[in-house]
């Protein structure tokens, strides 16, 4: 299973790292790994290198463009996909600081609507070390 967490990086960030997605890569995993005792810290600096991501338009934007999808569904913030054909079970939560993806895929349908919504989005999967700009996805693929 792959658990992707989508950052909503502002665009000086998306230029200053564009080049140099680890060096992002670093910075989240460092701040997704402070203590608690520094947790205020953490989520300032979080706050200053993303935009809030708007839940409810997200949220809305994903179920309008994904319900007509016969192996989709939703519970209230949750996205699910599952697809016995193409071996695809999915599941999306969309948070305030991050979208989450929790996958059997590499690359969840999921991430092709995301796509479209934002370039900005900054996919990281910690536990494999694995991190990208969505909209350099092509290359990589």
């Amino acid at each position: 299973m792959y658990t992707y967490y989508i950052f909503n990086i502002k665009e000086e960030f998306k230029d200053l790292y564009g080049d140099n997605p680890s060096g992002l890569y670093n910075i989240l995993n460092n701040i997704k790994n402070i203590k608690y005792d520094e947790a205020n810290f953490g989520i300032t600096f979080l706050k200053q290198l993303t935009r809030k991501i708007e839940k409810q338009h997200l949220d809305n934007y994903l179920f309008i463009k994904m319900h007509k999808e016969a192996f989709y569904s939703k519970k209230e913030n949750i996205h699910y996909y599952s697809d016995g054909i193409l071996n695809e079970i999915s599941n999306l939560e969309v948070m305030n600081s991050c979208i989450r993806i929790i996958t059997n895929k590499k690359n969840s349908i999921f991430i092709k609507y995301l796509e479209r919504y934002s370039t900005n989005f900054f996919i990281c999967d910690f536990k494999n070390t694995n991190f990208y700009f969505i909209d350099r996805i092509k290359t990589l693929v």
